[in-house]
């Protein structure tokens, strides 16, 4: 690779400051009997920790992974490939993958844990919901029919692309269907 592309450090302290910014924003809003949360989730407590919690911290191991190895972060996207070459443009696009990953467990935090709109919820998991199949979209579209289909060739990183996402997917559309308990509009509330 060329020195000028290995010289630009990633911005791991970034990295750190988001993880530390995500668990001193999500700890303090994690409902219990003896602390309920400020603004309470509009979310029951399984789907609120399964996208207020785990899915940014996911997001948050999304994002360190590329920047910490982005060779081997670039080279695994697709099972077995034989590829060793890492160019400029996939380095930066590696790069790029870590920081929409960093804003989408930002954007997360930011809806489930302010938002006091069930309609603002709903939306955001619906949205969500699109992305992921695209995103399983896209993976299949690299990978080819031949090894997307071949599940168990896949490595750690296609079980977190594609098994993760529709799991994440399964999960939304079921509280979008009003699922473990849907959204929730408080009590002498209309939406």
């Amino acid at each position: 690779m060329p020195d000028a592309v290995m010289s630009f450090p990633p911005p791991l302290s970034l990295l750190l400051i988001s993880l530390a910014l995500i668990l001193a924003y999500t700890i303090p809003t994690m409902p219990s009997k003896s602390h309920p949360p400020i603004h309470p989730p509009i979310l029951p407590p399984i789907p609120y920790l399964i996208f207020g919690i785990i899915e940014p911290i996911s997001l948050i191991a999304g994002t360190i992974y590329p920047h910490l190895l982005p060779a081997d972060f670039i080279t695994s996207q697709i099972p077995s490939n034989p590829t060793a070459t890492i160019t400029p443009s996939a380095l930066s696009l590696a790069y790029q993958v870590s920081n929409l990953y960093a804003l989408l467990a930002l954007l997360g935090l930011a809806v489930l844990h302010s938002t006091t709109e069930p309609r603002v919820v709903r939306n955001y998991l619906l949205a969500l919901a699109v992305a992921d199949l695209g995103h399983v979209w896209a993976v299949g579209r690299g990978m080819g029919l031949q090894r997307f289909v071949d599940v168990a060739g896949w490595n750690a990183l296609t079980w977190g692309n594609v098994g993760v996402t529709m799991a994440l997917f399964g999960g939304r559309v079921v509280v979008l269907l009003g699922g473990w308990g849907g959204c929730s509009v408080e009590k002498g509330k209309k939406e």
